[in-house]
């Protein structure tokens, strides 16, 4: 047991802490002149039950200043740091022990100023001695320095010292409150931008199908009037004279010319017309890392209360992106490749993504890619020059040691009223499988491809990615644009407008919604700043 000292005048004040044994942990403020250590009842510090320990077994004398260990048993053995004495000037942090595998008791003179509580060093360096000197396993060992860590700073600590942990801690505490308000708010914006994301896919989605429709209804209208033209012509053949047969007969051949233009261009010119698939993500500035879908440790997405995905800044999870296709086509053997701005620089128009950008976020490319009628594979692009004064952009792809057709630009000036031909991939995927059996969709189906650069690729095994060519005659040309009614629709934009001769005159940029006739291009005049010279 501990007995409280009795204080004398002028003696030194000091400290015992036992680091092993039954009363390990303990501390022990000294200010009297003789202290007894032993089992028995009657000394200073009773250390009952312990191995080695005498009844009466040292003692600690302060004469002039000094403080004196003396040993006051004939069998037992004491030491001091680890050395065997029989009596010693005890100095500040010596270890005495009361045996060789009896109780360990390190002493402080500590200043005046630390007499009432101990310094942090001090606690630190007696845990440890107490973990190393204790005879316990690994695990036991950490619980006791942890409860012994703890109840030395509650007890033995100064009030200065606690005042400023506590401070620390609410410091703390006020920043991760903050940072929680901070997130939360980050994730309802960007909660909200998902669903604008959500609900303008779908629109689209919509619309594409709807312009399918009315595609395909509008080519079937257009063929239909072709064979009424050609039957009334060949009806009026009988009617006729002589000079007026010729004059029929020539206006027929006219008029099959006309349009008998596309199918040489098309079989020697479409291959250079290229299926851009692409697909951008955010990267928040400050972190470098991507917004993504958050995931659970299954991989399984993680949902809000309202049941809508989690949205977070990270490295785990399925990054939110943005997917769309457009048409272009190779204009220099060194593989430079024209399209439209929108399609080179999507962000830009997408009211959603714009929102994110701004709330702290730059776009990234996760897939850019080119693939050509005829290869098995994509090629990879990149943005090279964008127009300021039109929608076009110079992209840029390498080749290895063949490469698809060039297309030419047409040094004339387009007339009014000449046939044109556009050649492009208007409605992208849907307009694509429409035009193939069922048979072969479930083939594509059965590679189960994950994204849009995955159904490209079965899409390219197959040599299924051709062009659509539609025909139609130039309405107005204009210094900035063309006005043509060759069909079209999204998907399109930077497809080529071709004349009889198969020579670039423009390239494809808008449709007029809701009217078929009046579809738009760029001249080809404002194409050429922008290739290399």
């Amino acid at each position: 047991m501990l007995k409280a000292p009795m204080k004398d005048q002028g003696d030194v004040p000091f400290k015992l802490t036992i680091l092993s044994g039954n009363r390990r942990g303990q501390t022990l403020t000294v200010s009297n002149s003789l202290f007894r250590l032993g089992a028995a009842d009657d000394c200073d510090l009773t250390l009952e039950g312990e191995r080695e320990v005498e009844p009466h077994h040292a003692e600690i004398v302060q004469e002039n200043c000094d403080l004196y260990l003396r040993k006051t048993s004939q069998e037992g053995r004491l030491l001091v740091n680890r050395q065997e004495v029989t009596e010693l000037i005890l100095q500040d942090q010596d270890l005495i022990g009361l045996g060789f595998s009896g109780p360990q008791i390190r002493l402080r003179i500590p200043p005046e100023k630390y007499l009432r509580c101990k310094p942090i060093f001090e606690i630190c360096r007696d845990c440890i001695d107490m973990v190393k000197l204790a005879d316990l396993p690994p695990h036991r060992k950490v619980g006791v320095l942890m409860r012994q860590m703890g109840y030395d700073l509650v007890h033995q600590t100064t009030r200065l010292f606690k005042l400023v942990t506590l401070g620390v801690l609410l410091a703390l505490a006020s920043a991760a409150g903050s940072y929680v308000w901070w997130s939360q708010r980050q994730f309802h914006r960007y909660e909200s931008a998902l669903a604008r994301l959500g609900e303008q896919a779908e629109k689209e989605r919509r619309t594409l199908a709807a312009q399918l429709q009315k595609l395909q209804a509008s080519a079937r209208q257009a063929a239909s009037q072709e064979e009424q033209r050609q039957e009334r012509l060949k009806n009026s053949l009988g009617e006729k004279s002589g000079v007026q047969l010729r004059h029929l007969e020539k206006e027929l051949q006219n008029l099959r010319r006309e349009f008998d233009f596309a199918p040489p261009v098309v079989a020697r010119y479409s291959g250079g017309v290229c299926f851009i698939v692409g697909g951008y993500g955010f990267v928040e500035k400050a972190s470098g890392k991507m917004l993504r879908f958050a995931v659970d440790s299954q991989g399984e997405p993680l949902k809000d209360s309202s049941g809508r995905v989690r949205l977070e800044v990270g490295d785990q999870g399925v990054p939110l992106s943005r997917s769309y296709t457009g048409s272009g086509f190779l204009v220099t053997h060194e593989g430079h490749i024209l399209t439209n701005r929108h399609v080179a620089e999507p962000w830009a128009d997408d009211e959603a993504g714009q929102q994110i950008i701004q709330s702290g976020f730059d776009p990234t490319w996760l897939v850019f890619r080119a693939y050509f009628p005829g290869e098995q594979a994509g090629y990879s692009l990149t943005g090279l020059k964008h127009s300021d004064t039109a929608d076009v952009s110079l992209l840029k792809t390498e080749f290895g040691k063949s490469h698809p057709p060039v297309l030419s630009l047409s040094q004339a000036k387009p007339r009014l009223g000449e046939p044109i031909l556009l050649l492009g991939y208007p409605a992208g995927y849907e307009a694509m499988l429409a035009r193939y059996s069922q048979q072969t969709i479930n083939s594509v189906i059965s590679e189960r491809p994950t994204g849009p650069e995955q159904l490209a690729q079965a899409l390219a095994h197959r040599n299924l990615i051709r062009p659509i060519a539609t025909q139609g005659h130039l309405g107005d040309v204009l210094s900035d644009r063309l006005v043509y009614d060759a069909q079209t629709t999204y998907g399109g934009s930077g497809g080529p407008i071709l004349n009889a001769r198969g020579e670039v005159i423009g390239i494809n940029f808008a449709i007029l919604q809701g009217f078929g006739g009046s579809n738009f291009g760029v001249p080809v005049e404002l194409v050429r700043p922008l290739l290399p010279r």
